[in-house]
């Protein structure tokens, strides 16, 4: 499961109230409207969560009524459904109409974002009906406020559609699907008041000759007012990439993307996001000139080429944040860490993906320690293929128990390549020397370690020492935030295996990761022969077991770390109290059940909202 942190987006906040009455004054006297107008925008978004009473403010007369319309149509969500043609015809109806005076709900939008298509009715041979498209595009230009567009699914290519889209002065644009042609390929339009754009987009929808111009010419048109990219490649096919030590698959397009027309500059970007995109070396050299706070480094395998670049760009001396993936040799890691050296000033959060165990114990903790970065607070390392206990190999077929039948994988999971249900499971440790190396990093605030083998061949899993961990990381004073990832049992790891899976993959059919505690009580009385939905005795027994032993483990962690706050082990999400009277520290887990939290960690590690912190 992943559901800890998962829906806290960041939306955008009404429009204020001077601009919502559209010129108009207020008609009401009450002291209300007295406030200043500030407030009033920040009464709406207190509301925002309270309908009742945001309904009953709708209720009072027409200011209050277009006060809590700016909250309730601040972002519009349109996913084709028959219900969502209502505010379409609303809209137009007001956009077309003589102004009489009255509020109107298109001075209260400020996002829009659709979703995919639903209706078989508005498809017209696998595209987006072109009467609907063209609506849609005349009512952005008659929305005053409106900064932000949000399109997930299919966007066809239309020249009246783009120059639209242009024409708004939105300042967030955000496409997940287009289709491209040669025909539209020179009418994008520039976009001089884009402030942050996101790409999720399949090249596979793209003639080959055109991937690279198409976005060469889109970015060539917003460089001047660009602050934030997050760029993410395609994800519609596979490719089977040998890398040394960690064979994968990994999503990329069969040819790199650059400029054509040499290098592009960027005087206002500021966070740059890349993921599953094969760079070439004038597109990479056009970001890494920008002055950069937030960087992200594609994973990719021409990773060799990009730390090259790094080792002969300028430095960056804004940079904050910085995420890098797979260094699986020494002399990878080596100009990486030279990279991370020259802004040891600058670096608050850095977070190192795929590393080679030998290259990560060896070369980059010892680097790391070095460097000294005296304003790190934040560090998330990944040891992708970490030392293995190959004499001892679990057979997964031992995952399998009598309740899904010998032949089988438990629910959640999904093998890798080549992974039978008689591939050898690989314990992995990381050595104590490493541990105690980052434990003498004593600016940190909050740790993110993982060990495991989560796209290798042969499926790894951590053996954690959680007591000699707790003793080595015991000089973090000032940590708040501790996540253990990909950690198991590493004293009895068959006893585990054969209870069900590894934790947050589900330990069972149904998934006992939903059941409250009063349903575990339930079961275990209520538990015969004849009930479908009973569970055998060891789940129950085992999810209980299970919890407690981490709960006891976070209490080891919350007493050898003053300042601990949070912490997941074992797929538990818990958090520490204050200490009382006595100094003793109360630790209870946040959730009913596992979860792994992947949402939550790649928002507090690796910036994965930070492109939308601004759109306030």
């Amino acid at each position: 499961m992943d559901h800890f942190g998962i829906g806290e987006k960041p939306w955008l906040k009404p429009v204020q109230f001077e601009k919502l009455m559209g010129g108009r004054p207020c008609a009401s006297d009450s002291a209300l409207f007295r406030l200043p107008k500030p407030l009033l925008t920040d009464i709406a978004e207190f509301l925002s969560d309270d309908k009742p009473s945001l309904a009953s403010l709708a209720l009072t007369n027409s200011d209050c009524q277009q006060l809590a319309r700016s909250r309730q149509f601040a972002n519009v969500v349109f996913d084709h459904r028959e219900y969502n043609y209502g505010l379409v015809v609303h809209l137009a109806q007001e956009s077309f109409s003589d102004d009489d005076g009255t509020p109107q709900i298109r001075h209260c939008v400020r996002s829009i974002q659709f979703g995919m298509i639903l209706s078989p009715y508005v498809y017209v041979d696998g595209f987006l009906d072109q009467g609907l498209e063209n609506i849609l595009a005349l009512l952005w230009s008659h929305l005053p406020h409106l900064t932000s567009i949000t399109w997930h699914g299919q966007l066809s290519t239309s020249r009246y559609l783009t120059h639209a889209i242009a024409n708004t002065a939105i300042q967030h644009l955000h496409i997940t699907n287009i289709f491209a042609n040669h025909n539209w390929l020179f009418t994008i339009p520039d976009m001089p008041h884009l402030r942050s754009l996101k790409l999720s987009l399949d090249t596979n929808h793209f003639p080959s000759s055109l991937t690279s111009p198409f976005f060469e010419m889109l970015l060539k048109g917003c460089a001047a007012s660009l602050e934030s990219l997050e760029w993410r490649g395609p994800k519609s096919s596979p490719q089977f990439i040998d890398i040394p030590d960690r064979p994968m698959y990994l999503w990329v397009q069969a040819n790199g993307l650059d400029f054509s027309h040499g290098p592009i500059h960027f005087p206002r970007l500021r966070w740059l996001m890349l993921e599953g995109l094969i760079v070439g070396p004038t597109l990479m050299h056009s970001f890494l000139g920008a002055r950069l706070r937030h960087l992200t480094l594609p994973l990719c395998p021409d990773h060799t080429v990009i730390y090259r670049l790094l080792a002969g760009c300028d430095t960056m001396r804004d940079l904050e944040t910085l995420s890098m993936p797979l260094l699986t040799t020494e002399d990878d890691a080596e100009l990486a860490l030279d990279f991370v050296a020259r802004h040891s000033s600058s670096l608050e959060f850095l977070c190192l993906q795929g590393m080679a165990g030998a290259v990560m114990d060896g070369v980059v903790i010892p680097r790391l320690v070095e460097a000294g970065l005296p304003n790190l607070i934040s560090l998330s390392l990944e040891w992708w293929t970490a030392e293995a206990d190959l004499d001892n190999p679990i057979s997964a077929v031992d995952i399998c128990s009598n309740w899904w039948g010998s032949e089988v994988l438990p629910r959640g999971i999904t093998p890798p390549p080549r992974w039978t249900l008689w591939t050898p499971i690989r314990p992995v440790y990381v050595p104590e020397q490493s541990l105690a190396l980052i434990g003498k990093l004593d600016t940190l605030r909050q740790l993110r370690l993982f060990a495991g083998g989560r796209e290798c061949r042969d499926p790894a899993w951590w053996m954690v020492d959680y007591r000699a961990m707790c003793a080595l990381l015991s000089g973090l004073t000032k940590l708040h935030t501790l996540a253990i990832c990909g950690d198991d049992y590493g004293d009895s790891v068959a006893y585990n295996v054969w209870r069900g899976t590894r934790w947050g993959r589900g330990v069972g059919p149904n998934d006992v990761e939903d059941w409250a505690e009063e349903d575990i009580d339930d079961r275990l009385v209520d538990n015969d022969d004849d009930d479908d939905d009973a569970w055998p005795y060891e789940y129950v027994f085992y999810y209980v077991d299970h919890r407690s032993c981490m709960l006891n483990w976070a209490e080891n962690f919350a007493a050898a770390l003053p300042s601990l706050e949070w912490m997941l082990c074992g797929s538990t999400p818990m958090g520490v109290e204050p200490p009382d009277e006595e100094g003793f520290r109360c630790v209870s887990a946040l959730i009913e059940g596992m979860d792994r939290c992947e949402a939550q960690l790649r928002q507090w590690f690796t910036m994965d909202v930070g492109a939308d912190a601004g759109r306030q």
